[in-house]
């Protein structure tokens, strides 16, 4: 009898460890990336929403923190390419390489994992969904420049949505790829009111909305001809949404090249964009708690992004980044316009009025209505840019069209830094360091999320998200 009982307890025993061992998985996943976006954007951009009253981001809310080291096989600082690959296939490669490991031999990704194991996929991204990140999540290749093989991966991966700013190719190029796109299955959305009609049950989607990127979060207010990023996951939810689950990766990829660019507010409204796309996970969440997984991070650091007191010794006043209403790109633009406007004949009184509507201060330093106080040596380096401009003017001089090239025309910078100087905002550089990105976590497998770890492990835990695999 008493053998009888200890064989009843120890039974048990095994059959509570076996049930305790079978950690649930998640049947929703979101992930979202931003792209260059570490512990110092990711403050910035949490302070500015807290002296702004709309109190600290969603994403730095959520319930677990890590942190991941971003080197690659070959660098202590990694490329997007090689940093997208840990994140969506658990290994690390070589700066330059999509989808493959350090050897060059093939990666499954966590996307492709989901796909082979029955649930929908999504890859959403502000820029070319062939750049760098998104390909990390469907491709296999040993260089990031290898476009057309990328948009055959494309293809080939099957996935059920693709949202972004375009294949990355030029004119005719472009053209072909979506009709290689239509040839393959894909229907292709190219315009904001086809992309609003669209309903679940339309099968694979791509949406095209521009061969290049999507216009900056500060800059929406001037273009509305495509859907914004919170708007492309909410589309997203309401076509992948189906009885087996789906995985969702958003990138803002946007954040890097404002990162490169030293574009301080340009960065964080990409950021808050970011922000308002993870609150459409959380309210998904909130009718799915059981069974949604929501992790945001970033891919690596750009631009060596710090915050301390503004020029003078005065207090961090991030508030006046309010002020700048538009990106550089976009008032360099402006400038253009104004030059051919008056056929050259540009004085440097011309441009006050867009630098005012641009970055909210008056080039007269004297101003009653300026929120910042400029200085002599303001104005002066002010002057000095809009001097080397109009002669780039003049000369016709092209704009770089490389977001990792520092911009040939430079009054926008001028301006800006000189804002950014009264925020207490500075940059190291313009591209990448080896800081550690920020990860936090919410839902089914958010545990697996905390301490310190190599940025491989992020994958690692996805793929385990839809892997049969114990």
């Amino acid at each position: 009898m008493r053998n009888l009982v200890l064989s009843l307890v120890l039974g048990a025993s095994f059959v509570v460890t076996a049930f305790a061992g079978e950690a649930k998985k998640p049947k929703y996943v979101f992930l979202f990336i931003g792209d260059g976006m570490s512990v110092p954007q990711r403050m910035m951009a949490n302070e500015f929403s807290i002296v702004q009253g709309n109190g600290p981001l969603a994403m730095n809310m959520l319930p677990i923190t890590g942190m991941a080291r971003t080197r690659s096989a070959n660098n202590l600082v990694t490329d997007s390419a090689a940093s997208g690959t840990a994140i969506a296939c658990g290994v690390k490669t070589r700066n330059g390489r999509l989808g493959v490991d350090e050897n060059g031999e093939k990666a499954l990704s966590c996307a492709e994992v989901a796909k082979l194991n029955g649930l929908k996929v999504g890859i959403l991204s502000t820029v070319m969904i062939t750049h760098a990140t998104p390909a990390s999540f469907y491709a296999h290749r040993k260089s990031r420049s290898q476009l057309k093989n990328i948009i055959d991966d494309l293809f080939a991966s099957n996935f059920d949505y693709f949202a972004g700013g375009g294949f990355g190719m030029k004119g005719e190029k472009e053209e072909q790829a979506i009709q290689a796109a239509i040839s393959n299955g894909y229907k292709v959305v190219r315009s904001k009111e086809a992309f609003e009609k669209l309903k679940p049950g339309e099968g694979k989607v791509i949406m095209n909305f521009n061969q290049s990127t999507l216009p900056h979060a500060l800059d929406w207010r001037y273009n509305d001809r495509c859907p914004r990023m919170p708007r492309l996951v909410e589309k997203a939810v309401e076509l992948l949404d189906n009885d087996k689950g789906f995985f969702i990766m958003c990138e803002a990829g946007l954040i890097d090249w404002g990162c490169h660019g030293n574009e301080a507010a340009t960065v964080l409204h990409n950021i808050l964009a970011l922000d308002e796309s993870v609150k459409i996970a959380l309210k998904f969440a909130e009718k799915h708690p059981d069974e949604t997984l929501i992790v945001v991070t970033g891919d690596h650091e750009t631009g060596s992004m710090t915050m301390g007191f503004t020029a003078g010794g005065n207090r961090l006043r991030l508030e006046r980044l309010a002020q700048q209403t538009m990106s550089i790109d976009r008032f360099h633009g402006q400038v253009a316009q104004l030059y051919a406007q008056k056929k050259g004949d540009v004085k440097f009184e011309d441009v006050g009025p867009l630098i005012g509507e641009a970055f909210g201060y008056s080039i007269e330093a004297e101003s009653p209505t300026n929120l910042v106080r400029l200085t002599e040596s303001d104005i002066k380096s002010i002057k000095k840019a809009f001097d080397a401009d109009m002669k780039k003017y003049r000369d016709k001089v092209e704009e770089t069209k490389n977001y990792l090239e520092p911009l040939r025309y430079s009054l926008g910078n001028a301006c800006s830094m000189i804002l950014m100087q009264k925020a207490g905002v500075a940059w190291g550089s313009d591209t990448h360091s080896s800081l550690p990105a920020m990860t936090t976590a919410k839902g089914v497998m958010q545990e697996k999320f905390a301490g310190f770890y190599e940025n491989d492990h992020i994958g690692k835990v996805l793929k385990s998200c839809f892997s049969n695999e114990k």
